[in-house]
């Protein structure tokens, strides 16, 4: 069976989706590794991290703690082959290019669920961007789990209202160390990124929560929904499979996704918990912060390796049709 790789922003439903393929006896699932907490984990943070049906995530009930599976990989402390620049540095990765580290360091994990004898399922929120690099190098079936841009961006707001600014300040850290990324410079430009010597001297969660008050609806979805598009548009491109959740509600798409899946990787992860929300209407302030971001990412799709405009063309039916209207006129 081939290696199963799920991708997904933060907020998109990608904890639900990880969590139906752990409970199957033959998987081996890996929570968020790239997740920059991996470098000083312990198996103290392990126990502790237990998630609970209902609580503030609105994550799954599980029976282990999140990070489980990675336990007999510590060294110490700290995952073995994991850096902490693997959550942040070169976030865009095309296919062919070389980077030893990351290679190094999924093919340790991918070697342990196998010496296992289970199939190795990895459940990112950090690929989004490097999806046809790792599918170069190994051999995979690719689901991205794609939610509508409105919801994901309310959900950070809701935790950023509830103390909580993880999300946007984490999105923020990750385009200051990519900002010279073509894929990412426009972004980058119109946001308040740390760059003069003493603005570095400050911790950048301290300078980003801070930033973040400054910050207007517009520009902040402006910045969510960018991220959505690139990544929705590199995954169109590579992945084996979208998964909608905007579409749990059609009749049929549940099962029919769940025999694409079962198809694609042997597995039968149950998704019949799926649940939607209906499509956000745009207002003045998300629609015009989607149109600016679609006239700066429009150049970069034949000019880039990281697209391929056929295959988003051929892809786009697999969207809910408000997300495939938006980026139809970018193919």
């Amino acid at each position: 069976m081939k290696t199963v790789f799920l991708h997904g922003l933060w907020r998109s439903g990608s904890t639900y989706v990880w969590s139906r393929f752990r409970v199957l006896p033959q998987t081996y699932c890996y929570y968020e590794p790239l997740h920059h907490g991996l470098e000083k984990l312990t198996p103290v943070r392990i126990g502790r991290d237990v998630p609970q049906t209902f609580e503030k995530n609105a994550h799954p009930g599980l029976s282990e703690p999140y990070f489980a599976e990675f336990l007999p990989l510590l060294k110490g402390r700290g995952v073995r082959h994991y850096r902490r620049v693997l959550a942040y540095d070169r976030f865009a990765l095309a296919p062919g290019e070389t980077h030893e580290g990351l290679q190094r360091y999924m093919q340790s994990l991918i070697d342990h669920a196998q010496a296992e004898d289970h199939v190795p399922v990895l459940g990112f929120n950090r690929t989004g961007l490097r999806v046809g690099w790792l599918k170069n190098l190994f051999t995979s079936y690719d689901i991205h789990i794609d939610r509508d841009p409105q919801q994901v961006w309310r959900s950070y707001n809701r935790h950023m209202q509830e103390g909580n600014n993880t999300f946007f300040t984490t999105w923020l850290i990750v385009l200051e160390r990519n900002a010279a990324h073509p894929l990412l410079a426009p972004l980058a430009s119109q946001l308040p990124l740390r760059r003069g010597v003493f603005e570095k001297m400050i911790k950048p969660k301290d300078y980003y929560g801070q930033a973040l008050t400054g910050l207007t609806q517009q520009q902040t979805y402006f910045m969510t929904f960018y991220i959505w598009a690139l990544t929705t548009l590199h995954a169109l491109s590579f992945c084996d499979f979208v998964l909608d959740m905007n579409r749990a509600g059609e009749s049929g798409y549940i099962a029919a996704a769940m025999e694409s899946i079962r198809t694609g990787t042997g597995l039968a992860a149950d998704l019949t918990g799926m649940r939607t929300s209906a499509e956000d209407a745009a207002h003045e302030i998300t629609a015009e912060a989607e149109k600016s971001a679609l006239s700066l990412i429009k150049p970069l799709i034949s000019e880039s390796s990281f697209f391929r405009p056929a295959l988003i063309r051929a892809g786009l039916p697999q969207l809910a049709s408000r997300k495939a209207q938006l980026l139809s006129g970018l193919v």
